[in-house]
């Protein structure tokens, strides 16, 4: 393979037309180490074939991520956390065009798989334009498509039609020498190669950098990692403030854990926050206080009857501090509005600064964390997805499906078969024709309310099913099943404290419930009451063992489950209850063990890392042996990333741990269902 240029600044016009009118050659290859600029240039080149003139009217770009969970949920990151500081007075200097640009390149993952496929297709029938195919991160995706039969036809057809353009960008040399892929390439690959990045610049950055951290100098981890802050550098148009929160949003530095991430945010955006309040008029500040200090979404009526003012002055500076992008409008029931922070990292950094008491400081923590990670990893907004027979595990949370009391009638049981189908649309239809002839049957006119509110739930439409949960209990007013499931879409639709007053006439009902329980735990969690939520889970975890539900928790309750406990260790640790904290720690590796391998073994992970700091060495090796016991006897010792996982948690080396598994989640479930046939 002969050299074709070095890439620096590039015209990339130049490239795709040298790549293009080449005869011994159709695909171009960025060899290159981690952290070398491969993404950078990837992204450029997909950028220039879509947005400049005249590439735009000859390329039809797609872009390829080979580590597609870490682009989804970057992709949340920039929409939830950078979208609301873009152009902002006082912020970090990201204009709209930029925010836009990043946030089109970093789209679903699967639906840039789809979006090839429709251009192959609209490809073959008029050929106006040619395809430019960008894969970053090869060596990721040649598993995959070499294991599914639709992704390498894919392949094979991009990589064999008539002015189609590949670049693609890989670690590893041997990739492109795999005897099973090799017959997908029609042709061969011509180097790309990126040039050398220059210390002094990369320096240079680090100084702007260390300069609006406040900080001296900066950890050595981002010392030593002068390539990637370069490449991050120029990727964002020399905006230092942007590199580094891109830099630990995409996790180059892996020893960071989430929280450490947090931390580093909060030092970036910090004068940005500043500069808001202290520019903040007296009596729309207080205002603020009052909306940010005690509650997450407010109505504009409360918060007057709270500061005794009248409603139309409260609506004026509510509308003021929208505009200043401080707050936010949101409605959660119909005709009525509730207001709450424009974004979760600006809460955070409110409880952490004007928030004295603990408690409080550490929710805006906590809810800035659950908002800011993928919806689709907490379950978020998925509705009843995954229902089961019995009772339904929704990922975070328990809803109770309709009982067999409930389909005497034959009509209301081929509506929930519809659902158990996941046919929610035709479901609600039938539901609600059969409650337009239902008459004045109280008990089948509550059967169809509950099932509508279930499969509104299902769908993912929380208002909508909790009213029709309002009217089942109007009808029964101390149904558990209407009263644990209304719980659940109020939590959905961030009214923890709603939440929690639902859960609790549920357990008034039925004393200690496994299911409303947990969901009770995750709305004080949520709301901050960590005892009350540990309380919860302990209660919990008594009543479930050996039960039905032990098979159907999943990962993002068990992670909730462990954040929890390791509030409690930590609580007792830093009280020098040593045996206490010892034998509390033995009893929850009992629990553990008990519950399923695949959903315990991500939020093991992740809960015990926490525990391997010099701190808590002792628990090192309980945390490993707990790891191991998940899975059968055997498996662990011959899967080789899960060694390599539990050896690094083993010995505290959790910037290898965390390097290896970007998606732990992902990646586990596939080495589990690969090699032990699950």
């Amino acid at each position: 393979m002969s050299s074709l240029f070095t890439a620096r600044d590039v015209e990339f016009n130049s490239l795709l037309d040298s790549l293009g009118d080449s005869q011994t050659s159709r695909h171009g290859l960025i060899l290159a180490p981690w952290g070398g600029g491969k993404t950078h240039f990837l992204l450029m080149a997909f950028h220039a074939a879509r947005e400049k003139t005249p590439l735009n009217s000859q390329w039809e770009p797609v872009f390829l991520p080979g580590r597609a969970g870490f682009f989804s949920s970057f992709s949340c990151f920039l929409e939830r956390v950078l979208a609301p500081l873009a152009g902002l007075p006082g912020g970090c200097g990201i204009s709209q065009e930029e925010y836009r640009i990043v946030k089109g390149l970093f789209r679903n993952p699967a639906a840039q798989w789809e979006q090839a496929r429709q251009l192959l297709e609209k490809f073959t029938r008029q050929s106006n334009k040619k395809i430019l195919l960008c894969i970053d991160d090869f060596d990721y995706l040649l598993d995959f498509i070499l294991h599914d039969p639709a992704a390498s036809k894919l392949m094979a057809s991009f990589f064999s039609a008539r002015g189609c353009l590949s670049i693609i960008g890989t670690a590893v040399p041997c990739t492109l020498e795999n005897k099973k892929f090799s017959p997908l390439l029609s042709r061969s690959f011509t180097t790309i190669s990126l040039a050398p990045f220059k210390e002094e610049e990369a320096l240079t950055v680090l100084e702007k950098m260390a300069a609006l951290n406040s900080k001296e100098r900066l950890d050595g981890q981002i010392q030593n990692n002068l390539p990637a802050i370069k490449t991050l550098f120029h990727f964002t148009r020399g905006n230092p403030r942007l590199t580094l929160a891109m830099y630990q949003a995409l996790a180059i530095a892996p020893s960071f854990s989430p929280f450490r991430i947090f931390q580093r945010m909060l030092d970036i955006l910090s004068p940005h926050y500043r500069f808001l309040i202290q520019n903040t008029p007296p009596k729309e500040r207080k205002l603020l206080d009052t909306l940010l200090r005690d509650s997450q979404r407010v109505s504009p009526s409360e918060l007057a009857r709270r500061l005794g003012w009248e409603g139309k002055e409260v609506s004026v500076l509510l509308k003021r501090l929208i505009n200043r992008g401080l707050l936010k409008k949101v409605r959660l029931e119909p005709k009525k509005s509730f207001y709450g922070a424009a974004d979760p990292l600006f809460c955070s950094y409110y409880h952490m600064e004007h928030v004295k008491d603990l408690r409080g400081r550490s929710r805006g923590i906590i809810n800035f964390l659950y908002i800011a990670h993928s919806r689709e990893k907490y379950g978020e907004g998925n509705g009843a997805g995954g229902v089961k027979s019995g009772k339904a595990a929704v990922p975070g949370l328990f809803y109770l499906e309709p009982g067999p009391s409930f389909f005497s009638n034959s009509k209301i049981s081929e509506a929930y078969k519809l659902l158990k189908e996941k046919k929610g649309d035709e479901a609600i239809k039938r539901i609600q024709d059969l409650l337009q002839n239902s008459g004045d049957d109280p008990e089948q006119m509550f059967s169809l309310l509950f099932l509508l509110g279930f499969a509104y739930s299902f769908k993912g439409e929380h208002q909508k099913a909790v009213d029709c949960y309002k009217k089942c209990l109007e009808k029964k007013p101390e149904d558990f099943g209407a009263l644990n499931n209304m719980g659940c879409d109020y939590r959905f639709l961030g009214l923890m404290e709603k939440a929690e007053e639902c859960f609790l006439r549920a357990l008034k009902e039925k004393k200690d419930s496994p299911p409303s329980l947990a969901n009770l735990g995750d709305a004080c969690f949520h709301s901050g009451k960590y005892d009350e939520a540990a309380d919860c889970f302990l209660r919990f975890e008594k009543n479930i063992q050996g039960g039905s539900l032990t098979a159907q928790l999943n990962g993002p309750m068990i992670q909730l489950i462990f954040e929890t406990y390791f509030y409690l260790i930590k609580k007792m640790a830093l009280k020098g209850k040593v045996e206490e904290t010892g034998l509390f720690v033995e009893e929850r590796l009992a629990f553990i063990r008990s519950l399923p391998a695949n959903a315990v073994f991500p939020a093991a992970v992740q809960f015990f890392s926490g525990l391997a700091k010099p701190e808590t060495a002792l628990l090192c090796e309980k945390a490993l042996e707990s790891v191991k016991s998940a899975f059968p006897a055997g498996t662990a010792d011959s899967l080789s990333p899960l060694t390599l996982a539990l050896e690094c948690l083993k010995s505290g080396k959790d910037e290898v741990l965390w390097s290896q598994n970007e998606e732990i989640s992902d990646a586990a479930k596939l080495i589990l269902g690969r090699e032990t046939g699950r």
